[in-house]
């Protein structure tokens, strides 16, 4: 996608335009030409920087950027496929959007607008239709309960540490979930 063509469906999606010229060309670098922007939001990291942080989120991958004043610049790449819990939580009087890819946790914070129940659920539609699976409400559900999430990670553990495969690992993943 070109710069301007980027520029465009982020404005479409309420995102701020005006001054993130930088994070704009650095997506125009990385998604390929057969790659389509699903959907995005914006919000503050969670840390003591508040960075500003943009979630973007193609038809393969999700990108989260971030700028600010004390930490520079930052690109964050997750493959659908490798996600293993997406939830939208409200903290406070703010809401934010979690993202897990194995023991990984992804937070922007502070999410402007009104679209994070969107994003989400557009989100989790996503990672269904790339996998393949017909996932009912009641399995999304289950996949935000810590312990089923706990016990995934711990055998997503297991693996990265060669004491499993990465079959057991999908065998015991889709018990959990009850697929």
């Amino acid at each position: 996608m070109t710069f301007e063509e980027i520029k465009k469906t982020l404005n479409e999606l309420g995102i701020m335009t005006f001054g993130n010229k930088r994070m704009f060309k650095k997506l125009a670098e990385i998604i390929s030409p057969d790659e389509q922007i699903v959907t995005a939001i914006e919000g503050l990291s969670d840390d003591d920087a508040g960075d500003f942080m943009l979630l973007v989120s193609t038809d393969k991958r999700i990108f989260v950027l971030r700028q600010g004043v004390f930490s520079g610049k930052g690109l964050e790449e997750v493959n659908l496929d490798s996600v293993t819990e997406i939830k939208s939580l409200k903290k406070f009087n703010n809401s934010c959007i979690q993202i897990f890819n194995g023991s990984v946790k992804t937070e922007i914070t502070k999410v402007t607008g009104s679209r994070v129940e969107e994003v989400t659920q557009t989100l989790k539609e996503q990672i269904r239709e790339l996998q393949g699976t017909t996932v009912t409400q009641e399995v999304i559900n289950s996949v935000s309960t810590p312990h089923v999430t706990d016990e995934i990670r711990k055998y997503k553990e297991l693996m990265d540490d060669g004491i499993i495969t990465a079959e057991e690992f999908n065998a015991k993943k889709a018990q959990l979930l009850g697929l």
